[in-house]
């Protein structure tokens, strides 16, 4: 059982790590600067690099890429450039929590089944 885990973790882990980095890199294909796309009206050229500087949007696309999947783990989502708050809080105004609920406590069951089927 404990090779089977083993590999499931690793499974994840691959998993989580390309979607990551495809979500990146997707993110970054969009066309435009996402500065100047939040705002409708013309930003001057000293706040757009506050604002750059602020997000981490002048940074080496390397270090944004660590920055971003350490965030992602840690839970840290971000502030979002358009609303001005932390991602995570407007999931958490715009998801109702006992829809979320049931999600968690079976996946804990299946996965306490799964693993007690499998050993």
């Amino acid at each position: 059982m404990s090779a089977w885990l083993v590999k499931r973790v690793f499974h994840a882990i691959v998993t989580f790590t390309i979607a990551a980095v495809l979500m990146f890199v997707l993110m970054r294909l969009a066309p435009g600067d996402p500065i100047m796309r939040a705002d409708q009206q013309p930003i001057p050229p000293a706040e757009a690099e506050r604002l750059r500087a602020l997000y981490g949007l002048d940074q080496p696309i390397s270090q944004q890429l660590i920055t971003f999947v350490s965030g992602i783990i840690r839970g840290d989502l971000g502030i979002s450039i358009e609303h001005k708050r932390p991602v995570t809080a407007l999931l958490a105004a715009t998801s109702s929590p006992w829809l979320l609920q049931p999600t968690e406590t079976g996946t804990g069951e299946r996965t306490i089944h799964g693993a007690t089927a499998a050993g």
